[in-house]
């Protein structure tokens, strides 16, 4: 099959809760209680730098379907109260957590109902919009979700500007989100993608059919039914050249501050941003997150937890072991893992909760 590279027009693309900390990041397991967040910083005496994210700009203009921000007044800062995270959670019951999403300092996670909830730094205005939702995904400062009927919403800072704008009259099946890019494929099988740009969301749909689709920092890639990865925008010259040596049948893809793709019998082969710092997670994965600031995490066919890539001092490549776990998802500088017996580990940075 001829290889078909995508190219769009997508302008600057620029709980709980158990928490692994202490010092010299010895890991112990910490209950976090509501309402009150352990705000300890995991060893680390200043936040870690979250320069570079891409979210700034004005929330653009026009009904995005994602709650009223406000003005640009300094919003508050203070913590939110930590979810139940508690150990009941079977796949037939509705409070069960099936999908996490993190982002810069805050986290959301979705319930088998549908229902989503997020918690974390206040700043990026984690109050989810009403409704049930079918997949979600956390950028920087920002988290999306797609509605049962397949809309759109997005919520968050302020400054994340034409991020928190979805396009409309387009349905979408899933949604992908690193920094302040956005991409979702579309109900059928396109990609639709969005950002933000001066307060402005961009949307390209794509010509070609993928069956997933993931964003990473500026830079969108589809993954084809026959298992070839496509990339396009800024920074894609070498990922396209990356996935072309690769080859096809890949069975699922993710994009970050690198590009990771998984299939048997390799595993996971990452672009070098990754790769560079620190052996990655080797093996088949149930499930991975290429994250968006150089570490990733997977879920080993046992259900274990791995993590490679940059260390950042915070614990982050120190993983929880009472697994097994479903679920990962990587932040800017801690991560979050569904247990396979209910309930939500969390581990690296915490100092928003």
């Amino acid at each position: 099959m001829k290889r078909c590279k995508l190219v769009a027009l997508w302008l600057t693309l620029g709980g709980g809760c158990v928490w692994i900390s202490g010092d010299d990041h010895d890991r112990h397991l910490e209950e976090l209680s509501a309402p009150e967040a352990d705000t300890g910083d995991g060893g680390q005496d200043s936040p870690p730098d979250t320069a570079d994210t891409g979210e700034q700009g004005d929330s653009g203009s026009g009904d995005s379907g994602h709650p009223d921000t406000g003005d640009s007044a300094q919003p508050d800062t203070g913590d939110s109260a930590q979810p139940d995270t508690g150990d009941s959670g079977t796949p037939d019951d509705p409070d069960a957590w099936v999908q996490l999403a993190a982002g810069a300092h805050h986290r959301c996670g979705r319930r088998a109902d549908g229902r989503v909830e997020c918690w974390g730094y206040d700043d990026e205005r984690i109050v989810v919009p009403d409704g049930s939702y079918i997949d979600i995904s956390a950028g920087a400062f920002h988290s999306c979700g797609v509605l049962e009927g397949g809309a759109v919403t997005c919520w968050g800072n302020h400054n994340a500007g034409g991020a928190l704008v979805p396009p409309k009259g387009i349905s979408f099946q899933d949604i992908d989100t690193c920094a302040s890019d956005n991409c979702g494929l579309t109900s059928d099988g396109k990609a639709a993608c969005w950002t933000n740009n001066d307060g402005y969301g961009i949307t390209n749909e794509s010509k070609n059919d993928f069956v997933q689709v993931t964003a990473g920092s500026s830079v969108g890639c589809g993954l084809e039914a026959d298992g070839w990865v496509t990339c396009w925008e800024d920074y894609a010259a070498g990922w396209i050249s990356w996935t072309d040596k690769q080859g096809s049948g890949w069975s699922s893809i993710d994009a970050g501050t690198a590009l990771c793709v998984h299939r048997e019998p390799e595993g996971l082969v990452c672009t070098a941003l990754v790769t560079k710092h620190a052996p990655i997670p080797t093996g088949v994965m149930r499930h991975f997150d290429a994250g968006c600031n150089e570490w990733l995490c997977g879920i080993t066919e046992a259900g274990d937890l791995t993590c490679g890539g940059k260390d950042w001092g915070n614990g982050e490549l120190k993983p929880p072991t009472d697994g097994p776990y479903t679920w990962v998802a990587v932040g800017h500088n801690h991560a979050c893992a569904i247990k396979e017996k209910g309930g939500i580990d969390c581990w690296g940075y915490n100092n928003h909760g």
